[in-house]
């Protein structure tokens, strides 16, 4: 037989209260999670759409497939979009139960986060080059200041005035030329 000295039983309670609280809150998540789950199995009557299948031979350096939904490729196609639309609704369907789920879990992805950030600066040729990201921009603003931090910043490139009138916009692979005067990049 042990002897259980206060301490130790300071130690078991705390681990078993521990345990009795987090099974108390995972209990209710599950049950939100169960909730969830068996919504969306009341939806099973609802069909996904189906791709038809309208094989194409494609052949690159003497190599021969066969893509059966090469077809999806013509956005311009009318069948094409009414196929993507159908399966649009379909998920919608498929999800609605999550609506409000779907806007707490952005919103907490949001909320964590960083808004405003800036990379670790580092010297090159006479300059202290770095990004920066300001609240409520979706891309990086490539700026660098002459000789020290102290030193006015000039921002070389800000790639959300680039990608404002884009849907999606990306610029990668700066290159300053060795006098300082001209950067080069890729879109």
């Amino acid at each position: 037989m042990q002897n259980y000295t206060p301490a130790r039983f300071a130690i078991l309670l705390a681990t078993c209260a521990t345990l009795f609280f987090t099974a108390c809150s995972s209990n209710e998540q599950g049950k939100r999670s169960e909730n969830q789950s068996s919504q969306m199995y009341l939806k099973k009557d609802l069909q996904a759409p189906v791709a038809n299948q309208q094989p194409k031979e494609l052949t690159i350096h003497g190599d021969t497939r066969i893509d059966p939904y090469y077809w999806l490729n013509d956005r311009d196609d009318p069948e094409v979009t009414a196929y993507l639309e159908a399966e649009n609704d379909y998920a919608r369907n498929m999800m609605s139960h999550l609506a409000g789920f779907e806007d707490e879990l952005y919103d907490e992805i949001i909320g964590r986060i960083k808004q405003t950030d800036l990379s670790v600066p580092y010297l090159d040729n006479g300059y202290w080059y770095y990004t920066r990201y300001d609240e409520g921009k979706e891309y990086a603003i490539h700026v660098r200041r002459k000789g020290n931090m102290e030193a006015e910043e000039e921002v070389m490139l800000d790639v959300n005035v680039l990608a404002e009138p884009y849907d999606f916009y990306n610029a990668g692979g700066l290159s300053v030329s060795p006098d300082n005067r001209i950067l080069s990049y890729g879109e």
